[in-house]
């Protein structure tokens, strides 16, 4: 997503995927999964599989076509934001490995891999860690766009 440490990804139930990748300390972690819902042609709300898209590096927009021919707008700043905090804060107080292994001998429970991941702990201001959620990236415009599914999406600034 532009120069941002994230990658995302589709796939055939009609999710996407935010990935917080290298040089992220949130590198190869879920970050937020949303779900592509728009309304069938029978006036129910579905989940397409997305096809296509492109990313708004100006506005840190993410759009996407479907295969049902929706288009759709995603607010991708708070998602963005949080991502951007998390590197900072990781600046300020050193790597979480440091921070972890000086913990190891105090509290081994609180090392349990798949379950604990420190962020901003430590950092001068800090309110503590940064909590990634669904939420954080939020479809703002949604518009059947074709009659067909739409298979390339791409962003020209004005």
């Amino acid at each position: 997503m532009g120069e941002h440490d994230c990658l995302v990804s589709a796939d055939l139930d009609g999710y996407l995927y935010f990935w917080g990748i290298t040089p992220s300390p949130r590198k190869e972690k879920l970050l937020a999964k949303v779900s592509n819902i728009n309304e069938s042609e029978i006036k129910t709300e579905d989940w397409f599989p997305i096809k296509a898209m492109d990313f708004d590096i100006h506005n840190n927009c993410l759009y996407t076509g479907d295969e049902m021919g929706n288009l759709n707008k995603w607010d991708c700043n708070e998602l963005l934001k949080k991502l951007e905090e998390v590197k900072q804060n990781e600046k300020k107080s050193g790597s979480a490995v440091e921070m972890l292994s000086g913990l190891k001998d105090k509290r081994p429970t609180m090392l349990k891999q798949e379950t604990t991941f420190i962020t901003g702990t430590g950092a001068e201001g800090s309110k503590g860690p940064i909590v990634f959620k669904n939420d954080d990236v939020k479809m703002v415009y949604g518009k059947k766009a074709h009659s067909d599914g739409i298979t390339w999406v791409c962003f020209v600034p004005e």
